[in-house]
């Protein structure tokens, strides 16, 4: 967590876009937000199930995107929900709007 916490002390957070997906990235982007609603819906519903769904898609496609930081909470947020601890979950979700808020993209 503490690593992740790291990542999100600036302002910005620069993120290099590779020129060949870079007209993907919206959709992408977009599709992060919608997971954020269907996270915070899971957590409710006490769904760790779902949350082990979406988190597990996070990690496999953040870093290929170049966005490295969900990666790495999807494969967090995995592990939280397998072992369902309510608490970490919420706390990682919410992570996940403050660092999409904060990033800025390069070509």
């Amino acid at each position: 967590m503490e690593e992740l916490l790291a990542a999100l002390q600036q302002k910005k957070i620069v993120v290099q876009v590779d020129e060949d997906i870079k007209d993907l990235i919206p959709g992408f982007l977009a599709n992060r937000q919608q997971d954020i609603v269907n996270l915070q819906r899971a957590l409710a519903a006490g769904d760790f199930q779902s949350i082990q769904f979406i988190a597990h898609g996070l990690k496999g496609s953040g870093a290929g995107y170049g966005f490295d930081f969900i990666s790495q909470l999807g494969r967090r947020l995995e592990e939280a929900a397998k072992s369902k601890q309510e608490t970490l979950v919420k706390q990682l979700i919410d992570l996940l709007p403050v660092y999409l808020q904060r990033i800025e993209l390069q070509n």
